[in-house]
């Protein structure tokens, strides 16, 4: 029903821009889905006809998380592009997918169960999740079939879990999945050893904490860790380089911040001077090479998408689209999309 794609484009604009697959018909479209959401992860189970998902750059300024997807195809297939090519996802397939960066995924019928989680949940687990994206984990490795297994106990069990058991099991998601980051199909080497990735997550809390400054940079992070810059540029280089990062880190928060109803009384000035940037002139064009608005429109933008009337009554569609945007629902619940 083309009323029912239309809720779910609408549904998953934080996600992707949706389409049907050239050729088809929206009225043929046809939808069922049930979600959980718990403790910041959300795990969903999905059969619908054929459609496309684009994530490009307007894409990923909707969405003020920063999570990681995981699809497991049941049945059916789809192609995956991304900055590392195209790969063609199969039954049984798991792949990983960055919600930072681009990509594009086009399905034919399709039955998928699909895992996001926020980079938080990685805090403090060894692996190196960054460079996970476009990953594909093949459906005859045993360790796959481990990982899937753990989807439908999760499926099985997520409505069940009180607060604190949802915490324990998506906490138990992220290290299982930190833990296959050197196992996938490309062979992705990790950063180095151990130690490598636990610096490396030290200098990025640092990161985090100094994005206010607009004198932070790559020397001072080789100062406070006693580190050359060599070493330094060597252990960012997957993540894009350590300017670049730092960069991208200020941009996100200032998207972060954009987006805040509450901020709403701050001007874009203010925001560029908490995000470390020297000028608005200098923040408004990095944004704009970004995500290819300006922020004014970033922030015109979300108060239009708010006030979309043809799809309050939407609830469970509307569910799904706040936590995407806002990632803080505490309970858990489910909720059921049929078509």
């Amino acid at each position: 029903m083309e009323e029912e794609f239309e809720l779910w484009r609408w549904g998953i604009t934080p996600l992707f821009d949706l389409d049907v697959r050239p050729g088809a018909d929206p009225v043929e479209f046809a939808l069922s889905s049930s979600a959980y959401h718990f403790a910041d992860l959300s795990i969903s189970r999905t059969t619908a006809t054929p459609s496309l998902f684009d994530r490009n750059a307007s894409v990923v300024a909707r969405s003020a998380n920063d999570l990681l997807m995981l699809i497991w195809v049941m049945e059916g297939g789809m192609q995956l592009r991304t900055s590392r090519g195209e790969s063609e996802i199969g039954p049984g397939d798991i792949c990983a997918i960055d919600l930072q960066r681009r990509c594009r995924i086009e399905t034919v019928n399709y039955r998928h169960t699909t895992v996001l989680m926020p980079r938080s949940l990685f805090t403090g687990v060894t692996g190196n999740v960054d460079q996970l994206h476009g990953t594909i984990f093949r459906s005859g490795d045993p360790m796959t079939s481990l990982l899937r297994a753990h989807f439908d106990g999760m499926i099985g069990q997520a409505g069940r879990f009180s607060g604190m058991e949802g915490r324990a099991a998506a906490l138990g998601t992220a290290s299982l999945v930190a833990s296959y980051c050197g196992l996938a199909e490309e062979g992705w080497a990790a950063l180095g050893e151990v130690r490598h990735a636990a610096l490396l997550h030290d200098m990025r809390a640092m990161v985090e904490a100094k994005l206010h400054d607009p004198a932070f940079g790559p020397d001072a992070l080789c100062a406070a860790f006693g580190l050359s810059r060599p070493t330094v540029y060597r252990l960012f280089e997957p993540l894009g380089g350590v300017a670049s990062f730092i960069r991208r880190r200020r941009l996100r928060h200032a998207f972060a911040l954009l987006t805040d109803k509450r901020n709403a009384a701050l001007s874009i000035g203010t925001i560029a001077n908490r995000c470390g940037f020297s000028s608005d002139a200098v923040f408004s064009r990095a944004f704009r090479h970004a995500y290819e608005m300006s922020p004014r429109t970033l922030r015109a933008m979300g108060r239009e998408t708010e006030s979309h009337p043809q799809f309050r009554e939407a609830t469970a569609f509307r569910v799904m689209k706040d936590w995407l945007l806002n990632g803080d629902i505490a309970p858990v619940f489910g909720n059921a999309i049929r078509g």
